[in-house]
């Protein structure tokens, strides 16, 4: 979450520490859901509150990749000023090789 050279966060920008830190939480989320689970499964009779434990922190882990991919795309992605623009695409995007084969062309 820091770089501790300089005490600042990744490109030194709000978004870049928002991922750094959101997947630092994410990964000790999924720790704690693999030994809770382990804890259940290690044991000689079902642990439910083990399982329910796992379950929990699980989730809590997936809200926290959810939380990263946001921060990452933020920062990675060059959305302009109008974001909803991406989304809301009205024109149809052909692909690049369409230009070279003719509509209805046999092969040769």
């Amino acid at each position: 979450a820091i770089d501790y050279d300089g005490l600042e966060c990744p490109n030194n920008s709000p978004v870049g520490c928002a991922a750094s830190v959101a997947g630092f939480i994410t990964s000790i989320s999924w720790i704690a859901s693999y030994l809770s689970f382990a804890a259940n499964a290690c044991g000689q009779a079902v642990n439910s509150g083990a399982i329910c434990a796992g379950d929990f922190t699980a989730l809590m882990a997936n809200f926290g990749e959810i939380a990263t991919v946001g921060a990452a795309a933020r920062a990675d992605c060059d959305f302009g000023k109008n974001a909803l623009q991406i989304l809301t695409r009205t024109e149809t995007i052909s692909p690049p090789w369409k230009q070279f084969i003719p509509a209805g062309a046999s092969p040769p």
